[in-house]
């Protein structure tokens, strides 16, 4: 019990440490401010907003000027090492079990597995191609209940592919929202692409209801780099969260990142009955830079993912864990109706990783043919 205890008091010196050096990284940057619009694609003219102007005497109170960077720095610091034990403690728990876990799997691996030694392909030619049948897509579903918790519901895909498909689409549903706007992002970031978006949702937010959520320690560090591609003479906030909420209604959290989690999920639900998921965050790289995919999403499994974002809106707010559980028990309202086919939400979590056993599982079944696109090959084993 005693090592047990230094450990952790060892363990939690070294956050410390660690997100003391990280804070004084991402305070050594500053962005100007902006006075100036700025567009992305084809987003609608009437979006085009300039950044409020502000006297000499507001610039104290105006929470969209002067540095950002150390107030956000320490209050990460503070929610996550003082606040989320207190209103988060299953989740902080949750955190430090797949941190130690991790770690302890990291080091029996390095102490004990020197390296991994891959077979050669000259001893054992690759065979040839089987011609099989393809997998039973009926059979697939049921090996999938067996692999997952979650349940298949229905809808329709459309794929976005890059930024142009993506956030010219985006900007249309935001647009045509008639009731609410729910978006949950991992980085909304702080440039002329998320700048655009940031006006369209600050006008539309007196209309109908808008929240953002993004997670903290992407948009500390994230939003402190400029893509290369972005023009020398842009002027921008130095925070893009607090120009978000400043002067409109649009609500905006944090989520907490207990022992260094972060939330990667990329969600927007508008009106409960649209959907778009996948890889790209709110930023200029995303919407000229990278290549990414996008999925609209539509149908009866998009309450799922509404039930989604309420939860973890909750679990940001001030009641913590407590609100989160209540979400959770909260029923939503699932429509049975089989329109479109079958599509299952899969998830990743500190302690349970449904996407990577589906892709396993899917990789020994296939019959003919494996394609991967992806950004990362990587695994810590």
């Amino acid at each position: 019990m005693l090592l047990f205890t230094d450990s952790i008091k060892v363990l939690y010196r070294y956050v410390v440490i660690a997100l003391a050096g990280k804070l004084l990284v991402a305070c050594s940057s500053i962005a100007p401010t902006a006075t100036e619009p700025l567009g992305i694609g084809n987003l609608p003219a009437e979006s085009n907003l300039r950044l409020e102007s502000f006297s000499e005497s507001d610039r104290l109170t105006n929470p969209t000027r002067g540095s950002s960077s150390i107030e956000s720095g320490m209050g990460l610091m503070g929610k996550t090492l003082l606040a989320d034990p207190v209103v988060r403690p299953f989740s902080t728990l949750k955190s430090l079990y797949g941190y130690a876990l991790k770690s302890t799997t990291g080091f029996l691996e390095r102490r004990f597995i020197a390296s991994v030694r891959l077979p050669l392909l000259e001893r054992h030619p690759v065979p040839g191609l089987a011609h099989a049948p393809n997998m039973d897509p009926v059979a697939w579903e049921r090996q999938l209940d067996e692999l997952t918790s979650r349940k298949p519901s229905y809808g329709r895909i459309r794929f976005l592919v890059d930024g142009e498909e993506y956030f010219s689409r985006l900007s249309t549903s935001i647009n045509a929202a008639e009731q609410s706007i729910d978006i949950r992002t991992y980085i909304f970031d702080n440039d002329d692409v998320a700048l655009r978006v940031a006006n369209l949702l600050r006008a539309r937010s007196g209309e109908v209801e808008v929240r953002v959520l993004v997670d903290g320690l992407a948009d500390l560090f994230a939003t402190r780099l400029d893509s290369a591609s972005m023009p020398k003479d842009t002027d921008l906030p130095p925070s893009i969260s607090r120009y978000l909420a400043y002067g409109s209604n649009v609500k905006f959290r944090k989520q907490s990142n207990p022992w260094f989690t972060g939330d990667h999920a990329k969600i927007t639900v508008i009106d409960q009955h649209l959907a778009f998921v996948g890889g790209m965050n709110i930023g200029r790289e995303y919407r000229y830079d990278w290549h990414d995919l996008m999925m609209e999403v539509e149908g009866p499994v998009v309450s799922r993912l509404q039930y989604e974002f309420n939860q973890a809106w909750a679990k940001s707010g001030w009641l913590g864990d407590l609100a989160w559980l209540s979400a959770a028990l909260d029923d939503y309202e699932v429509d049975e109706t089989k329109t479109g086919y079958p599509i299952r939400i899969l998830s990743t979590t500190i302690h349970d990783s449904e996407i990577y056993r589906a892709q396993v599982a899917a990789i020994r079944n296939a019959r003919n043919r494996i394609y991967i696109e992806n950004t990362y090959f990587s695994d810590d084993k």
